[in-house]
């Protein structure tokens, strides 16, 4: 009998999962024959594995880390037991530190600091699902970063409270009259040419900013794009004069003539999870369903490690050719070889609001953000051996972060 073709044979599942705290690689392979599987790293370049085997197609998976140098050969299980295999093997980080390809960063960014696009000389604002032009070049001169929600309502308490002048009359001046004047928590100062840049947000105003329609809705007033009908954002309700854009929504042309560049809505999501649990210390989150059914109405997350580099092979469908590179970080398939993400190491389950034991944030999405993070979340489920997709009661995935 002859050899089986590698064409008539499904290719192997490789999950690769890198945490630079324990300075640890996994490696997990997946496939259905009870054959070798043949993992080598070559000495000149320690962050790419060659995976083969004589059943399957070989192919290469870029390392979120680099790894000691050398083959490695998995053993198989015994062919009469079972068909099907799970083998995993774990790796030390190379000493080498240039070639870790995921280097842990304590800071949580995103892209377009007010700092970033004040370098922007001829900086334009598009749509990012038709490119329409949002606000104009030049039409924008000033950047300034948002302060952090926490340090808005600390000053907001300050103010109401400060200890030397704590005979003030609270009914007469009010807490919310005293932020409105001082534009704390309550307003930000409106001004043309003036935008204001938050983590997930920028905030123009309305006079610098065209091709937008407003909706009146019964809870806020959102921005959509007068051409695609997509939903931007919405209007600040305390500063009518401006209009919040997702960045998730939008796409920037840092020059004149350059094409405009968006990122993935997840990692803006990733990078609001990263924020609350660094300043209120929140591990669990709940994820209202905008357009709630008996059978998802909404989904608790638990961010159980902020901070891991993942590999996956074959690519997942729901995130295409991906190649952008926000801070640094590489996105899947390039010149044919499988490459590495940094992400958060997440556990789900669908179900009901209420009912924790923990102390969770309630963050809510727009509909369309929505669905993409389902549509990942679930979708990076699928990505894992099948022995490590649940863990006492919770759904494990991962999820892109900046």
């Amino acid at each position: 009998m002859s050899a089986p073709s590698p064409l008539q044979n499904p290719q192997p599942l490789v999950y690769v999962e890198s945490r630079q705290n324990i300075g640890s690689v996994s490696i997990s392979i997946e496939h259905q024959n009870p054959t070798k599987a043949e993992l080598t790293v070559s000495p000149d370049d320690p962050s790419t594995l060659h995976v083969s085997g004589r059943t399957f197609r070989p192919f290469d998976v870029r390392l979120p880390a680099g790894v000691p140098v050398g083959t490695v050969v998995l053993p198989a299980p015994d062919s009469g037991i079972d068909a099907e295999s799970n083998m995993t093997l774990k790796l030390p980080i190379a000493k080498d530190p240039g070639t870790a390809l995921a280097p842990t960063r304590a800071e949580i960014v995103t892209p377009w600091s007010a700092s970033e696009l004040s370098a922007c000389k001829q900086l334009s604002i598009h749509c990012a699902n038709c490119n329409s032009v949002l606000v104009e070049k030049e039409k924008v001169t000033t950047w300034k970063d948002l302060p952090s929600k926490n340090w808005a309502e600390m000053m907001d308490f300050w103010h109401c409270h400060k200890p030397d002048d704590h005979n003030h009359d609270h009914e007469k001046e009010g807490c919310q009259g005293s932020v409105q004047k001082k534009k704390f928590g309550g307003g930000f100062e409106e001004k043309v040419g003036t935008a204001l840049v938050g983590l997930t947000e920028l905030m123009t105003h309305g006079e610098d900013t065209q091709g937008v329609s407003i909706r009146e809705g019964p809870k806020t007033t959102t921005l959509a794009c007068k051409s695609c009908r997509a939903v931007l954002g919405d209007v600040d309700e305390r500063n009518m004069g401006l209009r919040r854009l997702n960045k998730w929504s939008i796409a920037i042309s840092p020059r004149a003539e350059e094409k405009s560049k968006a990122y993935p809505p997840i990692c803006f999501v990733s990078a609001q999870l990263l924020t609350l649990a660094d300043e209120q210390a929140v591990r669990y989150f709940y994820f209202s369903n905008p357009a709630p059914t008996a059978e998802e109405p909404g989904i608790r997350l638990w961010l159980f490690h902020p901070d891991v580099g993942v590999s996956v092979y074959p690519i997942p469908s729901y995130l295409g050719d991906e190649t952008i590179q926000p801070s640094g970080t590489v996105f899947w398939k390039k010149e044919e070889v499988i490459m590495p993400v940094r992400a958060c190491k997440v556990m789900f389950k669908v179900e009901a609001e209420g009912g924790s034991s923990f102390k969770e944030d309630r963050v809510d999405l727009p509909k369309d953000v929505w669905n993409r993070f389902v549509q990942e979340l679930k979708g990076s489920n699928g990505t894992l051996p099948e022995k490590d997709r649940l863990w006492t009661g919770w759904t494990v995935g991962w999820i892109r972060r900046f």
